[in-house]
């Protein structure tokens, strides 16, 4: 552990002194580093290299500003490609995986799109053999619940469901509102989910035993994206024996109802996630708050998350803040974190703000955090395309001819409401990651 430690604390060395441009020093521990026979980092393979091109080509000056250059550009996406750990640690947390990172960067064709830019990542890919899976699943789920009802009443659900676009907070009681909800948001809110928990795992942070608290929680599209991952993991060979204590606050007891009786589904064939046990809670959470919040343990969680629910009515935003706030306060484990996933357009919105642009960005999202009395760890902007504002071109088009395809939903969703166009797994997110 001794060895472990001080291997890591010469690649951090190493890594901040390419950053600062201080050469020399840099070199001095990467001979320290070679000498201690540790497994050379992604960063550090690479300064090899270049040091044995230099070497052999005699071009100093000119690898050197190369070099800068290359490091530059590594050390933006260091943040995503995590340095190597290859044993499990003492506080429980799983190890990180250098080939599984890049594994999901390739798959999810992660870029980059903004140079300098750290909190822009572009995803336009999917980890198909985990969602082609789950969304079968979902697909045939689907068919055999809508079956039993009118088109004309799936139709008002859908319609009921729209309020969302428009800036308004649906009726979530509306009969069948919670299959159509499986149909038009899960998809893309569990691949949201599953990226959220990419990036907490590959910043060392995901645990073999974890314990959850998910506020507002819906069909539990959070736990939906963990058991996605916890998939690849297994699937690339880093088998973890998880224990998920999953706490599930929902108002409208039947998201809850169909988002477990989905997961029973999904999780048949010894699904590496079978091992959570859910605890479903259906109270309305502005009376939880009054009535039933000390029912909750005391800093208990690992993860509090909110999930895409924070209300466009400023009376009941400005509550529903105080009560997140007093639930976080109250029920995160000490050395706990808060997830919070909101769409972008949204949150600039919210300030009453216009311009997406990185500029402003991080004063809105402090303001946000601050409504509930936290500090940031980092955030992200996670999305489709590679601009923030918007697009030159038709989104659907763009979405035809670069994002992966919903191929068991679309086909659902065009036939019940008359669709002409396909769905496609889209983004435009921040996931940010808080403390107390």
């Amino acid at each position: 552990m001794i060895n472990l430690f001080k291997n890591w604390w010469r690649s951090y060395q190493f890594s901040s002194a390419l950053k600062g441009k201080k050469f020399k020093l840099a070199e001095k521990i990467f001979q320290e580093i070679q000498k201690s026979d540790a497994n050379l980092s992604i960063l550090e393979s690479l300064y090899l290299e270049n040091q044995r091109l230099i070497s052999s080509l005699d071009i100093y000056k000119k690898e050197t500003l190369g070099l800068r250059k290359r490091v530059s550009e590594i050390h933006e996406s260091q943040n995503l490609v995590a340095l190597p750990v290859t044993t499990k640690l003492a506080n429980d947390s799983i190890e990180v995986n250098s080939e599984i990172v890049k594994f999901i960067c390739n798959t999810t064709k992660f870029k980059l799109p903004q140079q300098g830019d750290n909190e822009f990542l572009q995803f336009m890919g999917i980890d198909d053999e985990v969602f082609d899976s789950l969304e079968s699943k979902l697909a045939d789920y689907l068919n055999r619940k809508l079956s039993c009802y009118h088109q004309d009443e799936i139709r008002l659900a859908y319609q009921e469901l729209k309020k969302v676009k428009s800036g308004k907070d649906p009726d979530y009681s509306c009969p069948l509102i919670e299959y159509i909800y499986l149909l038009e948001y899960f998809p893309d809110n569990v691949y949201c989910s599953y990226l959220a928990w990419f990036l907490i795992y590959r910043s060392g942070k995901l645990k073999n035993n974890l314990k959850i608290l998910d506020v507002a929680a819906g069909h539990g599209t959070m736990l939906y994206g963990l058991a996605g991952l916890i998939e690849r993991l297994y699937k690339n060979g880093l088998e973890t024996s998880m224990h998920i204590n999953y706490h599930a606050l929902e108002q409208q007891d039947l998201f809850l109802k169909t988002g477990l009786e989905f997961w029973q589904e999904y999780i048949s064939g010894n699904h590496p996630s079978s091992n959570t046990f859910w605890r479903l809670d259906s109270s309305n959470l502005f009376d939880y708050y009054k009535q039933k919040t000390d029912d909750l343990p005391v800093g208990f969680f690992d993860f509090i998350v909110i999930c895409h629910c924070f209300f466009w009515n400023a009376d009941r935003r400005a509550t529903s803040s105080q009560i997140y706030a007093d639930i976080f306060q109250k029920h995160l484990a000490k050395d706990g974190y808060v997830v919070l996933i909101i769409q972008a357009s949204k949150l600039f919105s919210l300030f009453d703000e216009k311009r997406k642009i990185k500029e402003i960005e991080f004063e809105i999202i402090q303001d946000f955090i601050d409504s509930f009395s936290l500090k940031l760890v980092w955030y992200k902007r996670v999305d489709s395309t590679a601009q923030r504002g918007k697009m030159n071109v038709n989104l659907n088009q763009f979405a035809k001819d670069n994002l992966p395809l919903q191929k068991y939903i679309s086909p659902i969703r065009k036939n019940l409401f008359d669709l002409k166009f396909d769905g496609n797994y889209i983004l435009d997110d921040y996931i940010i990651l808080a403390q107390l």
